[in-house]
């Protein structure tokens, strides 16, 4: 039953030390990251399908302030559509591209003043908590949830990519325009889910798990069967993952604070799609 899903996959509970590194080139849902860092926007103009965001968060006078200024102590966090987003908000509002993001409230509800890590979100178990949220630098809440395939949403877009990390913030992209509620709130726009997100083979009894190791801030997810123990759990972790840098017979897992025991079963501990188990070394 055990099947990882790492560094292969653009979701984001799939994050390896290495994909936050701006010094490595990686390919994302067709973007490609390469070279070393540098500020947001310049990071934009290095990323062949992020054209249309760039465009707007350049021409807009206090998005390319915000984007282009700051450093390590002022950080901003871009929530930024691809072009693929653009195309789809686009179709399902029944407008062509070049009609979104035109206006301040719109360019700005993708802009968090400060620095907000998708780690964050996994470690804290937010996604536990019935969601999260978090200012724009227009003041209107931006909210994060995970529906129920553990796409983690930002309003109602999917994040499909994150942590692309610049000398002013990070960047987390995202399959829509995100729309403010304030403004789209009461239009009644449905965004189409064909092709959103990463299916779970729910039929079959497959169950993911998300595993946070605490040192390094790593996050991946792991997919077991009901039947599938804690040992088997850990040592298909250490050998798959954690590349055996320690014996599972000595490593301790937790769930909810609580050690699990190696000879119980998934199905016995009760664990269900989203929980988060936790290494704490």
């Amino acid at each position: 039953w055990l099947k990882f899903d790492c560094a292969s996959t653009p979701r984001p509970v799939a994050m390896t030390s290495h994909m936050q590194s701006s010094m490595h080139y990686r390919e994302t849902h067709g973007m490609r990251f390469m070279g070393q860092q540098r500020h947001i926007l310049d990071t934009l103009d290095q990323i062949e399908n992020c054209t249309l965001a760039l465009d707007r968060f350049r021409s807009h006078p206090r998005a390319a302030e915000l984007l282009a200024g700051g450093g390590p102590s002022r950080q901003r966090t871009l929530f930024c559509p691809t072009d693929e987003a653009f195309e789809a908000r686009a179709r399902e509002m029944g407008v062509t591209v070049d009609d979104l993001l035109r206006d301040d409230v719109d360019v700005l509800y993708h802009i968090h003043d400060g620095r907000f890590r998708s780690q964050d979100w996994w470690k804290q178990n937010m996604h536990l908590r019935g969601g999260h949220h978090i200012p724009s630098v227009t003041g209107e809440d931006l909210s994060i949830t995970t529906d129920a395939k553990l796409n983690v949403r930002f309003g109602d877009a999917i994040c499909i990519a994150t942590d692309k990390v610049c000398t002013n913030g990070l960047i987390h992209f995202v399959d829509r325009v995100i729309l403010p509620p304030s403004k789209y709130g009461g239009q009644g726009i449905q965004r189409s889910e064909e092709g959103a997100g990463v299916q779970l083979e729910d039929d079959s009894g497959v169950i993911q798990l998300i595993v946070s190791r605490q040192t390094s801030g790593q996050v991946f997810t792991i997919e077991v069967g009901p039947d599938d123990t804690v040992q088997q759990i850990k040592e298909a972790i250490f050998a798959n993952v954690l590349g055996n840098q320690y014996n599972p017979w000595e490593s301790r897992i937790l769930f909810s604070g609580r050690e699990l025991q190696e000879h119980k079963t998934v199905k016995l501990l009760g664990l269900q799609n989203g929980d988060v188990l936790n290494i704490p070394h």
